[in-house]
């Protein structure tokens, strides 16, 4: 004997059995049967009035997308890719030493070494995507190709290093302060005899 699979979907009139081909067929048939009395029962059973006065199911609601984060001071070009400008009247000039406390050993964190910086040395937070930019620059440093995504990458839930919602709005969060910590004590470590 062969042993059949029959899924129905209830939400669709349907049944699922397994078993011998001859048992599957039989359930098959029987629900068929019945499927086409009850709806033919119901159909009988509706009263007129209520047929024709039905009301069609509410749609549901999408959610709203959020607008995108206000973006000062820098532009999109045709493509729509955040293209940041260069902050001439920052003064970088002890980025360079503050940078060599560090050990940044990627993107993430050398923008938050940046933002660091900013916080601790020029005294200005929050700042801005074009502020680490401009870091970046005067640093040598390769600049993301996806530049906006290294700050969402940066505050996501697998880094955290920063708070980021508008680009004039970046800030260092606690699991930041604690990443810095890490990269001086790393730096320091490194630097040892």
């Amino acid at each position: 004997m062969t042993n059949a699979k029959l899924h129905i979907n209830l939400h669709q009139g349907l049944i699922e059995a397994e078993g011998e081909e001859a048992f599957v067929m039989r359930v098959y048939s029987d629900f068929r049967e019945l499927l086409g009395k009850s709806t033919e029962h119901q159909k009988l059973e509706e009263p007129e009035d209520q047929a024709e006065e039905k009301i069609p199911p509410q749609r549901r609601r999408t959610a709203r997308r959020q607008s995108k984060p206000n973006v000062p001071a820098a532009v999109k070009n045709g493509n729509g890719k955040f293209e940041p400008k260069l902050d001439k009247d920052l003064d970088t000039s002890e980025l360079a030493d503050y940078v060599s406390e560090f050990a940044p050993k990627n993107v993430k964190d050398r923008i938050l070494v940046y933002a660091s910086f900013m916080k601790d040395r020029l005294k200005t937070e929050p700042c801005t995507i074009n502020h680490i930019y401009t870091c970046m620059i005067e640093m040598e440093d390769d600049i993301p190709t996806a530049f906006k995504q290294a700050f969402i990458d940066a505050r996501g839930k697998d880094f955290g290093y920063i708070d980021y919602t508008k680009a004039d709005d970046v800030r260092i969060t606690i699991r930041g302060i604690n990443q810095l910590k890490k990269l001086r004590s790393s730096k320091a470590e490194a630097t040892a005899p």
